[in-house]
């Protein structure tokens, strides 16, 4: 169904996985092991994510490794994954960390947080003038 190494690199279970592909199948009607942008858009919404055809349109062009132009099962789960991963809470931290995080080093010294504060108070400064 999907391979261990990518299950991995999407951080994916088997259960979401399983779920995945029972959305993928039913918009896949012909089995073809494809579905189309205006299908797949239907299929994110039907995960609980709120996007539009348009939208999709876009996602699928990062994803389709194959130019088919239609994505199949694990172009999907790459392409949900990541939209699961935007939607979650830690995105958001992880990606205001990473802005603090100057050194890329995976740690937030006092120097870089100290930065950040004088960065954020001048802004302030600013909207107040």
């Amino acid at each position: 169904m999907l391979s261990d190494s990518l299950k991995a690199q999407l951080g994916l279970n088997e259960d979401q996985v399983r779920e995945f592909k029972d959305a993928f199948d039913i918009f896949d009607e012909d089995n073809s092991g494809s579905v189309s942008t205006s299908e797949l858009a239907s299929v994110m919404k039907t995960l609980g994510q709120d996007i539009d055809e348009k939208e999709v349109g876009v996602m699928n062009s990062e994803v389709d490794s194959d130019g088919s132009g239609e994505v199949d099962f694990s172009e999907f789960c790459t392409l949900v994954a990541r939209q699961m991963e935007k939607s979650a809470p830690e995105y958001e931290y992880k990606k205001a960390f990473a802005i603090i995080d100057k050194r890329k080093d995976g740690f937030i010294d006092s120097a870089e947080m100290f930065d950040e504060k004088k960065k954020h108070n001048e802004e302030k400064r600013k909207q107040k003038i």
